[in-house]
């Protein structure tokens, strides 16, 4: 969970870009945001620190509003359920989990999937996707940092500065991948980084029990 940033779907995921693609509805409009096909029950994460708000009803079923301090929100839909001991009005952290991949809505009896969107500032939503992307390639950096620092919480972010007048926005320089890394990349594309991220959170794994291991056997017996 921690090795995924801002990335909302804590588990294998793939998506495409449908934005503004047609919707039947009711009543028939364009796609608002972008479709994020995961397995039935995979958790959902809050993308920032934000105010939580949920909603069961109309196209989106059961959803979550993540609204940060700049009035940003992200909505997340068609949720199977909330998450345990959280209700509306409640403070999230990145990264948090809010709720849980489903089919409700105008979703149900189809593939279980997280509808998201993005809207700067409470306005108009805006493409996701290449956010999503941008997510993923920042997720390989939180990873890396995981990986090489069993104690981290979470990597920092990079942060360049922007025209004058505009804001601060945060940005990540993607390391250098291994031959194996690029290989697993460039025949998966998101999915790919994904597993990727995996990887690295099991080395990260591997070298804690490595380490708890060789404490228990240097250890004097007590018996």
């Amino acid at each position: 969970v921690l090795g995924l940033g801002h990335f909302p779907v804590a588990g294998p995921a793939h998506w495409v870009h449908d934005w503004l693609m047609p919707r039947r509805g009711p009543p028939i409009h364009l796609h608002q945001g972008t479709d994020v096909w995961a397995a039935m029950g995979t958790p959902l994460r809050a993308p920032y620190d934000g105010r939580l708000r949920y909603e069961d009803g109309g196209l989106g079923g059961l959803a979550a509003y993540v609204t940060v301090a700049d009035g940003t929100y992200y909505y997340l839909a068609h949720m199977a359920g909330t998450a345990p001991g959280l209700a509306s009005g409640a403070h999230v952290t990145q990264g948090q989990i809010v709720g849980f991949v489903g089919d409700s809505g105008n979703a149900r009896g189809g593939p279980a999937h997280l509808h998201f969107e993005v809207h700067p500032h409470g306005g108009a939503a805006v493409d996701p996707k290449p956010i999503l992307d941008r997510w993923v390639d920042e997720a390989i950096v939180y990873a890396f940092a995981l990986a090489t620092n069993p104690t981290a919480t979470t990597a920092p972010e990079p942060v360049v500065a922007a025209p004058e007048g505009g804001p601060v926005v945060p940005r990540s320089t993607a390391p250098r991948r291994t031959a194996r890394a690029a290989n697993v990349d460039s025949g998966g594309g998101p999915a790919g980084r994904i597993f990727v991220i995996g990887s690295f959170l099991a080395l990260c794994g591997g070298r804690v029990m490595r380490r708890m291991r060789a404490r228990i056997a240097t250890a004097p017996d007590d018996e």
